[in-house]
């Protein structure tokens, strides 16, 4: 929940405020904490720097998730033409909406606030038939495989694959999990589990 509402936050900075500099929700925090909530709150004076250190990273790393999904989600929008003379609201499809939660991280609550104020409605069930479809695929794989962890990378991670990395964002929705490729492969970046069952990039 608290990563949602700072994630709204940052997003209402950089658009409707227009807000420049990076981080600035976490250049916020001082202020609050040397104010009457540090005094209500005397945790926001002694933890201030893990505080910082912590809306820092999330703020940076959701720019990155936030800068990409806007463009996607636009040019999306822009497929389906002029929305604002039409008697019927304009759909964004399903599958347009799971492509930026799973593959971009982009929330799909955020989808659907930009989307209304796009004058465009997200087709939910397509949302959800493309959510389960995922599973059933992993499931299959994971079954197929004998493989016991399933490995999942997080908003967090795919953002800093995209931040400066060179590594291209796959734009098909096309299953390719279950397949094995033999040759013509790079493999352009590793990630394992840790004895936590945590992922993290190893190469």
């Amino acid at each position: 929940v608290l990563r949602r509402v700072l994630r709204r936050a940052v997003r209402y900075s950089r658009q409707t405020l227009g807000a420049k500099e990076t981080p600035f929700i976490a250049s916020l925090a001082p202020v609050l904490a040397h104010g009457p909530l540090g005094e209500a709150y005397p945790e926001l004076r002694t933890e201030l720097d893990k505080i910082v250190e912590i809306l820092t990273d999330e703020e940076q790393t959701f720019l990155t998730t936030l800068d990409r999904g806007l463009k996607y989600l636009d040019e999306s929008i822009l497929e389906l033409g002029d929305t604002t003379n039409k008697k019927d609201c304009a759909v964004l499809p399903g599958s347009k909406a799971f492509f930026l939660y799973d593959s971009l991280g982009f929330p799909i609550d955020l989808t659907r606030q930009v989307a209304a104020e796009r004058g465009v409605a997200v087709d939910e069930d397509g949302f959800r038939t493309a959510m389960a479809q995922q599973v059933a695929r992993s499931r299959a794989t994971k079954s197929k495989s004998g493989l016991g962890n399933r490995f999942v990378l997080s908003a967090a991670q795919t953002a800093a694959l995209a931040d400066g990395s060179g590594i291209p964002i796959t734009e098909s929705l096309a299953p390719i999990s279950g397949t094995t490729y033999t040759e013509g492969v790079t493999i352009l970046a590793a990630f394992a589990l840790n004895e936590d069952k945590e992922l993290f990039q190893v190469s």
